[in-house]
């Protein structure tokens, strides 16, 4: 598989893949909640420590770039959406619909958005499917009236899938072009073109994926082999959640 693909597990033995999956989840979700309410020198901060983040990789290090550049569209589409004002304000460009405040506002909604892509795409980078699933299992086991089996699973399955989607995706649209389909000037046919190739494909992965399942005797009711999670990597976690807590109270 190609190793560029957005939210995809790339083995390895680096300190970040032998990290419990059990603290990186709520690491990831209190890093989260934190950039949505950071100053501008928290998410420098924040920035700082991703970059040290991803130097502890490895050899997979350079693959992280790779990994994120797949976002800038979609990051410069909000900045372009989010810059756009009518304001009476002074503009830098007399001919551009933006102020200068809608322009800071912009960057600092796409930084935040660039950080959390960034730091969820690290995650699902150092962590296997399977060991999400566990994790998930076993964080929701103690909690009444969720299948903690079934949405472990079902979490695993997604993780594992979105990369796979697009990887689909990338080979329909190589074959699209190979037939000369760039050439077809109706928009909704080359859409439906590209859909039904992909469609299907999930489909056809679906079932297999069923099958392989039931031919393993999956079921839900197995019993739980929860092990205790090391006291040092319990540590890491509340020190990244005080770290968190302290960059979000700078605002």
């Amino acid at each position: 598989m190609d190793q560029h693909l957005t939210l995809q597990y790339i083995p390895g033995s680096s300190f970040l893949h032998r990290l419990d999956t059990r603290c990186t989840i709520p690491a990831l979700c209190a890093s989260s909640m934190g950039i949505v309410h950071m100053s501008p020198a928290g998410l420098g901060i924040f920035s700082v420590i991703l970059a040290g983040l991803v130097a502890l990789l490895g050899r997979w290090k350079g693959t992280f770039p790779g990994i994120v550049k797949g976002w800038i569209p979609f990051l410069l589409l909000v900045f372009a959406v989010q810059s756009f004002s009518l304001e009476p304000a002074p503009r830098p460009i007399a001919w551009l619909p933006a102020t200068r405040e809608s322009l800071g506002l912009a960057a600092l909604s796409s930084w935040r958005l660039a950080l959390l892509i960034a730091y969820a795409s690290l995650f699902a980078m150092v962590t296997s499917p399977r060991q999400l699933e566990k994790a998930m299992t076993r964080l929701l086991a103690r909690l009444p009236f969720i299948p903690a089996r079934r949405v472990g699973m079902m979490v695993s399955l997604t993780l594992r899938f979105l990369p796979l989607l697009l990887l689909q995706a990338r080979e329909v649209g190589l074959a699209f072009r190979c037939r000369l389909g760039g050439r077809r000037k109706n928009p909704l046919a080359r859409m439906r073109l590209h859909a039904v190739p992909i469609l299907r494909k999930s489909l056809v992965r679906a079932d297999e994926v069923s099958y392989a399942l039931a031919a393993r005797g999956y079921r839900d009711d197995l019993p739980l082999e929860a092990e205790p999670i090391p006291g040092s990597q319990l540590a890491l976690l509340l020190a990244w959640i005080g770290i968190t807590v302290m960059t979000v109270w700078m605002a």
